[in-house]
């Protein structure tokens, strides 16, 4: 089943098994074709391996299968917002954990992620 298969990929995945992995994650799709998950992990993936264009379209299509639930968005922006911050697009992150951070203010990562980067941006535009 396309859970079971799910289970398997992220085992693969959390052991750094990525192309394994990723070829779970496709066989998930296919069982499965309105799983946002398998498509977040196939951006993890790709993120992992520097793919950042890859990842973003992953992310898309994750958000565009995603139930309404704040808690489930607010992870995917939460891990678009780390491939922004990965590809030294810090104004993509900022708006990416700030929308985490107000879907789902129980979002910790994005909260704290989101203060890092203000304050980092911050202190990098203060006269020397």
């Amino acid at each position: 089943t396309a859970d079971s298969l799910q289970k398997i990929g992220e085992r693969q995945l959390h052991t750094g098994k990525y192309e394994l992995a990723s070829q779970t994650f496709y066989k998930v799709i296919v069982q499965s074709p309105d799983s946002w998950k398998a498509r977040l992990y196939l951006g993890l993936i790709a993120t992992e391996n520097g793919e950042f264009a890859v990842a973003e379209s992953w992310f898309v299509q994750s958000l565009t299968h995603a139930n309404y639930d704040g808690a489930t968005r607010s992870v995917i922006y939460t891990s678009r917002a780390q491939m922004h911050e990965l590809e030294g697009n810090h104004g993509r992150a900022l708006l990416d954990y700030r929308t985490a951070a107000n879907l789902d203010p129980q979002n910790l990562h994005a909260a704290e992620a989101l203060a890092r980067l203000n304050a980092s941006i911050g202190s990098a535009n203060q006269p020397k």
